[in-house]
């Protein structure tokens, strides 16, 4: 299976996983960039290696980070702490502190359910293809 209709399964399956998937409209590093939410984003590139006849060897990587978003609530919420610290507001500092707290595990969580949905998706593609396919993992 060539590159492109594996990325077309893949960006189906992911649809359907609740995902949005844009395709690289230019020449960037990324062939597809998945989003289940607000909080983090994937950019997913595939290469496929050519092994002489039939044989085809295609490798899949995902960076996935959080948005932009997470990192301007975070730098918010830390300017926020810092001033309620210097004015000794210590009730909402504690407040800020919390939210703080989950803008960082928030992203974290939602990175790994975007990791699970890529992974499964792949799986289930590698099924239907066959049980000649090879699903070593490398990492």
């Amino acid at each position: 299976m060539e590159k492109f209709a594996f990325l077309d399964r893949l960006t189906k399956k992911l649809g359907a996983r609740g995902c949005s998937v844009g395709w690289n409209p230019d020449s960037q590093d990324w062939d597809l960039k998945v989003r289940r939410g607000a909080l983090g984003e994937a950019k997913v590139q595939m290469v496929v290696e050519h092994h002489g006849g039939a044989k085809r060897l295609g490798r899949l990587a995902a960076q996935i980070k959080p948005s932009r978003s997470v990192y301007w609530v975070q730098a918010i919420l830390a300017l926020t702490a810092v001033t309620l610290a210097r004015l000794g507001l210590y009730v909402p500092l504690g407040v800020v502190v919390l939210l703080a707290a989950a803008m960082w595990l928030a992203p974290i969580n939602e990175a790994d359910r975007l990791e699970g949905a890529i992974e499964s998706a792949m799986e289930e593609i590698v099924a239907e293809l066959g049980p000649a396919m090879d699903t070593r993992r490398s990492g």
